[in-house]
């Protein structure tokens, strides 16, 4: 038999580079001091406005204490990211309470519609953003390719991942500042050792989500809220790679 044509019209598909970030510890901070967690969310939220446009870039979606960003460029969407980053970390060098925010960045087709974008390559951005340290930038291998002859940043080999619901494993790149020397070849600084080499001399820790089991649904949020706190705590100490598991054991 002959092959026919499919009668379903064509999708209307674009490339982008698409920022996640999240707020790390929302919950908690909610049950904390709701009017102060509002403000610093609308504070948030235009740190991340104002960062994207100056890479061209722009805030499609949120929910919540979560964000989604378009860029065209994959350079201009790491360094929005990186200078987020910055501005927040800042800030918290005069407030050591203000909110740090997780950050994933992905390079993927995604689909139009009106002024929304929908496809996997936002969920696997999503996905980067969850297994993100608090107050740093992970990208995606497809995004490390892109920018790491020109973004002028150090990167961290982080290796392989499972990602929840991504039947394929995703490579992953911290990163890890402004380059000194630039180098064409690697994305790393001229003195750095080849970035396979770093994690292995870094003891690592997982932190597994808590279970809710008093019964009260409406305590979720003080489980929720001390998995955060437990990780913001951890990530301190720069001698740790600290990492969140996305499901608790069963």
């Amino acid at each position: 038999m002959g092959n026919f044509p499919s009668s379903d019209p064509p999708v209307n598909r674009k490339l982008a580079s698409i920022l996640a970030a999240d707020m790390v510890g929302y919950s908690a901070m909610m049950a904390w001091d709701e009017q102060l967690t509002l403000r610093r969310r609308i504070e948030v939220r235009n740190t991340i406005e104002t960062e994207a446009a100056v890479g061209s870039g722009r805030l499609f979606g949120q929910a919540g204490d979560g964000f989604l960003t378009e860029f065209a460029s994959p350079v201009e969407a790491v360094r929005a990211a990186y200078r987020i980053q910055t501005e927040l970390a800042q800030r918290r060098q005069e407030e050591e309470t203000y909110p740090q925010l997780r950050i994933g960045v992905h390079l993927a087709d995604v689909v139009p519609e009106g002024e929304d974008l929908f496809g996997d390559g936002i969920n696997i951005a999503a996905r980067i953003e969850g297994v993100a340290e608090p107050g740093s930038v992970t990208v995606s291998q497809q995004i490390f390719d892109h920018v790491k002859r020109t973004a002028r940043l150090n990167f961290e080999d982080l290796g392989d991942w499972i990602l929840k619901n991504i039947p394929e494993p995703v490579r992953l790149y911290k990163v890890l500042g402004e380059q000194a020397v630039h180098s064409y070849a690697t994305g790393q600084t001229a003195s750095a050792p080849p970035a396979s080499t770093v994690r292995r001399d870094r003891p690592s820790i997982v932190v597994m989500p808590f279970a809710n089991l008093s019964g009260d649904p409406d305590q979720s949020y003080f489980v929720d809220g001390f998995s955060e706190d437990l990780i913001t705590e951890l990530a301190r100490f720069k001698a740790l790679f600290v990492m969140r598991a996305m499901s608790p054991l069963p």
